[in-house]
């Protein structure tokens, strides 16, 4: 069983997706507890990445996606 402050906090994930929009790393930056931690990177496996813009998209992009969990 948890704790309730360990329930509550974010969970943030640096990623790096490829010019197609594929996954190609992701990485815990900050956790919160390894449980959570696996749901969110779960997450974030199945996420749709999808080019935007006009021009021809970078070969890899990199950015964070974070998780703001709250007990209840």
């Amino acid at each position: 069983s948890f704790s309730e402050d360990r329930l509550s906090g974010t969970v943030v994930i640096s990623i790096k997706v490829d010019g197609a929009g594929q996954l190609i790393s992701k990485r815990i930056t900050k956790s919160l507890d390894p449980t959570i931690d696996r749901a969110c990177l779960d997450a974030v496996q199945s996420i749709d990445f999808v080019p935007v813009g006009s021009g021809t998209p970078a070969s890899v992009s990199s950015g964070t996606v974070t998780f703001v969990i709250r007990s209840r």
